[in-house]
């Protein structure tokens, strides 16, 4: 890849949607699996499919919402349909697992989107579409039985757990420690791998909140740097998306804003494929992009 035009950026995109559809898919094939024979909310919440298998967890399925509005937005009937069925088949992969993060990284990347889009492109047709699609989702999840009894599970772990304690007992041990060691650890954090007591007594090398884990293990600089990256690439994506018009830098946005919320709340930032989505990602924003020409500064006005 040359990663000098759009085409670059759409192949990319539509790379990462292809593996993260499928990804959706065995999320569904798994929880269609776990799930036959639950006949309360008590039989789901036991036969969670986390506890079957750890790739449930990777974040490849967070491109289908993301990538699939793009391909939605982008006007072709085909290409409308196949999006919707991606929105839809990410959104009901994170109610399979049951697991808030995913869901609300899914939240957040569609609400990005569509706030972006209107904004840049505010036609009655465009909302219109929107509030549409809404009320289609909306109404989905509360007639079809196994996703209404799934997000009702889900409602129900957020009730009894919260935050799984991990304010207290993960979260606040850890800055603790980091705080303790000095300003040497300020800057440059206590030194990755070395373990964290928490206060149920466990020892961990790991945080479930990716901010705060390399505000310890990295200090400020390390915090700086990795976010630095972050955010970036989303002014790159949205930058170019407000010049040019194009879904899928929006796209590319709403997914990498949907793997920095996930991270926010899961210890997904150590896996292989958190981190090779979020490097092609990062390829997609490196992209070179010259100022618009005449002719399409023309047709945009």
């Amino acid at each position: 890849l040359s990663l000098k035009d759009e085409a670059d950026v759409k192949k990319l995109g539509r790379g990462l949607l292809a593996i993260g559809g499928a990804h959706a898919v065995y999320l569904l094939g798994l929880g269609v699996f776990a799930y036959a024979a639950a006949g309360s909310t008590t039989d789901l919440a036991v036969s969670r499919i986390t506890l079957l298998d750890p790739r449930t967890t990777m974040p490849l399925f967070l491109a289908c919402p993301a990538f699939g509005l793009a391909l939605l937005a982008e006007g072709r009937l085909r290409g409308r349909t196949m999006g919707l069925a991606l929105v839809g088949l990410g959104t009901i992969g994170a109610l399979a697992t049951q697991t808030r993060a995913q869901l609300l990284a899914i939240a957040v990347a569609i609400l990005f989107f569509g706030l972006l889009f209107l904004i840049r492109r505010p036609t009655k047709t465009a909302m219109t579409t929107a509030i549409a699609l809404c009320m289609l989702g909306a109404l989905t999840v509360a007639t079809v039985p196994p996703l209404r009894s799934l997000a009702m599970v889900v409602v129900e772990r957020q009730r009894e757990l919260g935050d799984n304690a991990r304010l207290e007992d993960e979260w606040l041990p850890a800055l603790q420690l980091w705080e303790r060691r000095g300003p040497l650890a300020s800057a440059v954090g206590i030194g990755l791998g070395e373990p964290i007591r928490t206060f149920s007594g466990d020892e961990k090398t790991y945080i479930h909140n990716q901010a705060i884990y390399n505000l310890v293990y990295t200090g400020y600089v390390g915090l700086m740097m990795v976010y630095g990256v972050y955010f970036a690439s989303l002014f790159v994506f949205l930058r170019r998306f407000w010049r040019d018009r194009s879904v899928y830098d929006l796209g590319a946005a709403a997914c990498l804003l949907a793997i920095m919320v996930y991270a926010l709340f899961f210890a997904v930032h150590k896996l292989l494929s958190f981190n090779l989505m979020l490097f092609t990602l990062v390829a997609m924003a490196m992209r070179q992009s010259g100022p618009p020409t005449f002719a399409e500064e023309e047709s945009a006005a």
